[in-house]
């Protein structure tokens, strides 16, 4: 029986069982061995859009008005100052990931910060304003949104400046106050955190190397002490020539701190005019909840103020020599409970 053969260059053969076991077929040449792959290389890492600390400020003195300028994440800026910058159309810095060591404007108009981390390191303490995280000094048109305000003597400080927001903030680690707005006008301050504050204790150093805390001036001297004032920390302090139109709602506080307070010790004959403090959450050690002495037409309305877990003082809400709307507060600690403490002053206005 014979069986057909297709060979490999198309031809048939027609062999035998015992035929095709004789045939010789033809191996094909061994394949050279292939060119082995080269290594990869690795791609280089991506580089994050946005600014470098040396060229962030440059950037931000040559804008004319309506940039915005991105800094890079993981960037740290060293500590600088702007002076009599005027951006009718704001300049946006958006600092997402990235810190900035002190900054002050001065002078400035139009500047808009958006994320970063404000901060001081302890060496700058004392040395021109070296121990404030941000210093706004008379400045117009400032905004500072979602950043952290951490690692500082004082976190925000803003003296006569006009219309300024400070919105969606978290102030964590400081020693005295959070926001110090003196001699301002239209300031908003709202949706901000402050929390876990560390001011430093009243000390007195005696002779025999005991240092005690807490004890008065005359107590520590009469005792033959070296007496050091400690921090008098609060979240939120008001004072100044003028105080007006200020709006301070929706923030929490909770931490070994005073809370809102406006004294006007240094003026006592100024009165702040329209400062609305609403909707606030307050849980705090100190005695001053809420503090808003010798205000006109002013407002303390929807806050929810109490002690921390643990407080010994009464955490109250002083509105003495104030006019204005004051009630529907949350306060145990108050005289008659849940309402703001004396006077209980009800809109006095015609």
């Amino acid at each position: 029986m014979k069986f057909t053969l297709r060979l490999a260059d198309g031809r048939e053969i027609a062999a035998s069982i015992s035929e095709i076991a004789s045939l010789t077929i033809d191996q094909p040449a061994a394949l050279p061995a292939p060119t082995p792959a080269p290594e990869p290389v690795p791609a280089p890492a991506p580089v994050a859009p946005g600014l470098t600390a040396a060229e962030f400020l440059p950037a931000l003195l040559a804008c004319k008005g309506g940039e915005e300028l991105t800094v890079r994440p993981g960037e740290v800026i060293p500590g600088y100052t702007v002076r009599d910058r005027i951006w009718k159309e704001p300049v946006t810095i958006i600092g997402r990931g990235a810190a900035f060591e002190r900054p002050h404007y001065w002078g400035c108009e139009g500047i808009r910060h958006i994320g970063g981390t404000f901060f001081s390191p302890a060496e700058h303490e004392g040395v021109g304003g070296g121990g404030y995280a941000l210093w706004l000094r008379d400045c117009r048109n400032t905004h500072v949104v979602g950043a952290l305000v951490i690692d500082a003597v004082k976190g925000l400080i803003i003296g006569s400046c006009e219309d300024v927001e400070i919105e969606g903030c978290l102030f964590y680690n400081i020693r005295s106050d959070g926001i110090n707005l003196g001699s301002v006008r239209r300031v908003r301050v709202a949706h901000n955190r402050f929390r876990d504050f560390a001011p430093l204790p009243t000390t007195c150093a005696l002779k025999n190397g005991t240092v005690l805390d807490g004890l008065s001036r005359a107590t520590c001297v009469a005792q033959g002490g070296t007496w050091r004032d400690g921090d008098h920390a609060d979240a939120i302090q008001m004072f100044g020539t003028h105080v007006e139109d200020v709006l301070i709602e929706d923030n929490e506080i909770e931490g070994n701190m005073q809370s809102i307070t406006y004294f006007n010790g240094a003026h006592p004959k100024v009165r702040g005019q329209r400062i609305r403090i609403r909707n606030n959450r307050v849980r705090s050690p100190r005695g001053w909840g809420i503090s808003l002495q010798n205000c006109d037409d002013c407002e303390v309305t929807g806050n929810d103020v109490g002690r921390t877990a643990g407080g010994m003082a009464k955490v109250q809400i002083n509105v003495s020599g104030s006019t204005g709307r004051f009630g529907s507060n949350v306060n145990p600690d108050a005289p008659s409970g849940h309402v703001t403490t004396t006077p209980l002053l009800e809109d006095s206005r015609p």
